[in-house]
Parts: C-alpha cells; structure tokens; sequence
C-alpha cells in the first residue's frame, strides 16, 4: 500500500501503478469538499436506515449499502481516537 511505499517497505504500488494510475488522471489528494460531501451522504445513508430499521447498527457487510457499514466502522474508529486524545 502506498504508506508501506512510503516507509521504504515492499508495497504492491510500485512506481509502474503509480504512473499508470496518475496518467489516467488519478487524484492522489481530493480536496476537503469531496470529503464533506461523502461525509454527508453517507449521513443521509444511515438517516434512511434507521429509519428503514428503527436503529443505526449497520452491519459492517451490509449487502445493501458496504460502504455504509464501513463508512460506521470509520466514524467509530475516528470517535474512539479523539476521545482518547489521539
């Protein structure tokens, strides 16, 4: 993966990947937009299932929505950190 790539270690991203990728047009960096506007569909994703399910336990392999549950799984991850001070 690419932080293996950049802690000098054996990466399946090579320099090739990298180029091949970057010469489709590949954006390595998306701005703070894209991220506020996934962050808000994927609030609209779990409003629409909890209001489908009654609650907001996605299961992280849902089939009907994957990134949804990964999505959960993620803000958790990013919850637990900041309350720990990380």
């Amino acid at each position: 993966t690419y932080r293996r790539l950049k802690e000098g270690k054996p990466s399946s991203l090579t320099a090739e990947r990298i180029h091949a990728l970057t010469a489709l047009g590949f954006e390595w960096e998306l701005g703070k937009n894209y991220e506020v506007i996934a962050w808000e569909d994927r609030l609209v994703d779990l409003n629409n299932f909890k209001m489908s399910h009654g609650h907001c336990n996605v299961p992280q392999r849902w089939k009907e929505n994957r990134g949804l549950g990964v999505w959960i799984k993620t803000q958790r991850s990013y919850y637990r950190k900041l309350k720990d001070g990380k």
